[in-house]
């Protein structure tokens, strides 16, 4: 398989992008970033002038009365300023949280349209991370945008302004207030990138440490920390993870630590200059106490303008480097068939046979291949167990056939033709699938059936009838309409694994497509109930295409073929008596696994093996 290469694309490319986005969602919010921008930069001028109008009216006539309606009508726009800059920013804080949110919906459904193998190997998961990290939170990109570009408008509108009023003092306090300011843009750049590398490290580890809070916090698993006391251990790995990342974002708050005493020193510097220049104009009668206090907060505030400039175009290339992720992960298109296809009856599988030619698979990130020249043909209606020692690939096998993964080599072919000819959403509805690792959604026990299907209330209860799941919502005090995932609802309930084979069996069911495939489905029930679940198995499949998967070799007995693979290839292949008969690796493998199913009377029981 061809991947494609990633493009990084240029910051003002990304922030054209963003803008668009943003423009798309909802156009008001721009008017609403220009407003509080200029509100907020407007606010300390007018502030400025007013302080000097009193001072001015004070030493000039010993007092203020005769300014009292210039002194309204500027506290009058401050006021009218405060009530735009508070409505703006709480509109731009409501919204991008809600723009975040649409941002995040994206994500998630760009996530179920893109390849399964995506979520195969380290790569794909980092690609993943990263993209939702653009939105998880509002400081991140999609809502820390708009205050962002708000603070940019201030800080461009400031030093625009400030600089006009400072005309008239020395260009040395511009140059002084820019170098300093510089200073400062470079070293945040540093640090910016720094964090950037970072991420390769801490992200892989936050990982981890998501995965033992998920893991901890679980029903099923809490039952085994506490019997086998995994708490130590869990504790410890917790603490070692941890104190790995936090030595890498240690790293990074000192540089910022030695950030904030540099830009606190610069400061100091242009202040302390500032005060003795003004001081001396004052001395020499060149401007009035009131001129002091408008120059010395402009030159104060020109530097926080100038500041605010930099560190804006530092967090502005930040969000460019969230949006080349997101950009990359949006950018990934699925190398299965989305569009026009060879039409397809969901319920008829037809004539032809199911054909694996010359088909090798390598896993992303693997160094040899999981499938190696695989070659079988399976013909219509025909039962097929594959067997074989863990990790011999057979769960491969069956996501290739079932069109989550495509051969790295080699083609497969369904009713005669290549699954590529198909669309991937038709072909899909050729399978139901029981997968030895499946989970229960937070829905009724009928939508659990039902899922993405539509609702047929006479096949549901057949089929919840045939799986012998009505048995089990019988006992259940709120039936079919009982709630699953306890972790979820509080009245939820929590299925034995013989109820839980008897839901997937029904979801099976309901779905109904010609090829029904069990991987590994009873791996966790007991001889008994894997017994039972089996010849419900064998009932239902009658006039389908059935591939099972077993590590116990009993359960295969009813099958027409027999397919022993091993290292991603068949060694062995014939029903159950020839290849018994043959005495190989089945034999072998069927006699040290019956052994420990035989009773005391040296009797087989009918136990799946």
């Amino acid at each position: 398989m061809e991947k494609k290469s990633e493009q990084t694309y240029s910051t003002v490319n990304n922030m054209i992008f963003l803008f668009k986005e943003i423009w798309q969602y909802d156009k008001k919010l721009i008017l609403h970033v220009v407003l509080a921008g200029a509100s907020e930069m407007i606010l300390p001028l007018a502030t400025l002038g007013l302080t000097a109008l009193v001072i001015d009216a004070v030493a000039e006539t010993g007092s203020a009365s005769q300014l009292m309606p210039v002194f309204g009508a500027l506290l009058l726009l401050v006021l009218i300023l405060t009530i735009v800059s508070k409505t703006s920013m709480n509109t731009l804080n409501y919204q991008g949280n809600a723009f975040r949110v649409v941002v995040l919906n994206k994500l998630a459904m760009h996530l179920t349209s893109v390849d399964f193998e995506m979520f195969d190997g380290n790569k794909g998961q980092e690609k993943i991370n990263k993209a939702f990290d653009t939105a998880n939170s509002p400081q991140q990109v999609f809502q820390h945008s708009l205050i962002v570009f708000e603070s940019a408008v201030k800080n461009s509108l400031g030093f625009l302004v400030y600089n006009y009023l400072l005309a008239d003092i020395h260009w040395l306090f511009i140059l002084l207030i820019a170098l300093s300011s510089i200073l400062n843009f470079k070293y945040s750049m540093y640090v910016n990138k720094k964090e950037d590398e970072n991420k390769e490290f801490v992200s892989p580890i936050t990982r981890k440490l998501n995965y033992l809070k998920e893991r901890t916090g679980d029903f099923k698993q809490a039952k085994d920390m506490r019997l086998y006391k995994m708490e130590d251990w869990f504790g410890s790995l917790f603490k070692e993870l941890s104190a790995t990342k936090y030595s890498y974002l240690e790293k990074i708050l000192r540089k910022k630590f030695g950030g904030n005493i540099l830009n606190g020193l610069s400061s100091i510097l242009v202040d302390l200059v500032a005060y003795v220049f003004l001081i001396q104009l004052i001395i020499q009668g060149q401007i009035s106490v009131a001129s002091f206090t408008i120059y010395f907060g402009a030159i104060a505030t020109l530097s926080n303008w100038i500041s605010g400039l930099l560190k804006n175009a530092v967090d502005i290339n930040k969000m460019g480097m969230e949006i080349d992720d997101y950009k990359a992960f949006m950018a990934i298109e699925s190398e299965m068939n989305q569009g026009e296809g060879i039409k397809i009856d969901g319920a008829d599988l037809g004539a032809d046979p199911i054909e694996f030619k010359n088909v090798s698979y390598l896993y992303p990130d693997a160094e040899q291949e999981t499938i190696k020249d695989f070659n079988v043909s399976i013909k219509p209606g025909e039962k097929i167990a594959l067997v074989g020692i863990n990790g011999a690939g057979k769960s491969t096998l069956i996501k290739l056939l079932t069109g989550l993964y495509r051969p790295t080599e080699g083609e497969i072919r369904v009713n005669g033709h290549s699954v590529d000819d198909y669309n991937i959403e038709d072909y899909f509805d050729l399978f139901s699938v029981v997968f030895q690792d499946y989970y229960e959604l937070p829905v009724t026990i009928d939508e659990m059936v039902i899922q993405g299907q539509d609702e047929d209330t006479l096949k549901l209860n057949k089929v919840k009838k045939r799986s012998g799941l009505n048995r089990i919502i019988e006992n259940l005090p709120q039936k079919s309409q009982t709630k699953l995932v306890k972790r979820v609802y509080s009245d939820a309930v929590d299925l034995s694994g013989g109820q839980k084979q008897k839901l997937q069996l029904a979801k099976a069911l309901y779905k109904n497509g010609p090829i029904l495939v069990l991987d590994e489905p009873t791996a966790a029930l007991d001889s008994i109930a894997e017994s039972e679940i089996y010849k419900q198995y064998e009932e239902l499949s009658k006039d389908k295409t059935s591939i099972f998967i077993s590590h116990r070799l009993a359960s295969t007995r009813f099958c027409d073929r027999i397919l022993f693979v091993e290292d991603g290839q068949i060694i062995e292949e014939g029903s159950h008596a020839q290849l018994m008969k043959k005495k190989g690796h089945y034999y072998k493998m069927f006699e040290t696994q019956s052994y420990y199913y035989k009773n005391e009377g040296g009797e087989e029981d009918y136990a799946v093996v």
